[in-house]
Formats: structure tokens, sequence, C-alpha cells
């Protein structure tokens, strides 16, 4: 079944043959970098699934430096989905070097259900993830959706901040306090 990925987000790329890959979607600009892969993966493991595509966003795609990649998959199962708790932790809660897995959708032909996995940050890719999942639903799959909550290093920080800001008037105050005081020194120094 060809998946109805609108041509204003992303284009169809061909494929090299460098991969496992079935189908693959690119859209690169100046500032965005972003694909979208489907693979076939009846009978393989969570372990198998994501060094199949680390090898396709490896082979297939080639970010620079400076213009951040990220990605989402659709992975077909003939039969035998895993459930959505084996692949959640595959998706990323933060961007990384290696590319940011946003988002996968999985899809079992036997039962005729399908799920995604979004992380807990919306963007770019999120009008395909949310269409592929409407375009499942038409073609009477039952469709679930699971959002990954952020992890530990996204609540340290937003403890952090949080706590800024309860003590930011304390931090202007001293901060003023401080100027005021070296402004006096200045001037009785330079007397």
């Amino acid at each position: 079944m060809p998946l109805p990925i609108a041509p204003a987000l992303l284009d169809a790329a061909p494929l090299t043959g460098k991969s496992p890959a079935i189908a693959l979607w690119t859209r690169k600009t100046n500032n965005i970098f972003r694909g979208v892969l489907e693979l076939e993966c009846t009978n393989s493991t969570p372990e198998d699934i994501a060094a199949l595509v680390l090898q396709t966003v490896s082979a297939e795609y080639t970010p620079g430096p400076v213009v951040p990649f990220a990605f989402g998959t659709v992975l077909r199962f003939k039969y035998n989905a895993p459930f959505p708790e084996a692949l959640e932790h595959l998706i990323d809660d933060r961007s990384r070097n290696r590319g940011t897995w946003q988002w996968l959708v999985v899809t079992d032909e036997t039962t005729k259900s399908a799920y995604g996995i979004h992380m807990w940050s919306t963007g770019y890719l999120t009008p395909v993830f949310s269409s592929l999942l409407e375009h499942l639903q038409t073609k009477s799959y039952s469709c679930n959706t699971i959002v990954k909550e952020p992890g530990k290093f996204w609540e340290r920080l937003w403890a952090m901040s949080a706590s800024l800001v309860k003590v930011r008037k304390v931090l202007v105050y001293a901060g003023s306090g401080l100027a005021l005081l070296v402004i006096a020194a200045q001037v009785l120094l330079a007397r």
C-alpha cells in the first residue's frame, strides 16, 4: 500500500540499494533536513529494528554538520508486530548528532492494527505522522497513538528553570545592588 505523504512536506527519494529501505522521502533546505523511511520488519527484534534504521539513515541520508537531521519511520510487519512498550525506547526525547528519531508508525497486516509513537515535542514531521495514521484508519486499520514523555534531562532542565523563575526577583535586586556597589567603588576610587 503506497503511503500518502504530501509532496508539500516531503519528496519521494530514489532507492539507492545501499540499505534495506523499501521507500524513502526527504526534504532538505538551508535550515532543515528531514526524512521518512519505510522498512519491512517481520520477524525483527527491537534491537534488529534499531540497527536497520540506523544503517538506513547512515546509508541513505547525509546530513551536514550545520543542518540538523530528523526522521520518522514506518515499520511494516506481516504479522506479530511488537507491542509499543518494546519500541518506545527507540524514539529520541531530544536532538542527537546522528539524527533525531522523532516518531515511528508500526503496521501489522494480519491484525489490521497500527500504532504510532511520537516524541513529546511536535515539529516539521508531525503532520506526516498524523496523516499516515489517518490514512491507515481509512484502510480499516485500528490505530493508537502514544506520546513518548520527556526524559530526565528535560525534567531536570525544567525544574532548574522553574527554580530560577521563583528566585528571579531576588536575583534582580541582588544584581542591581551589586551593580550599585561597583559603581560606588569606582566613583570613590576615581577621587
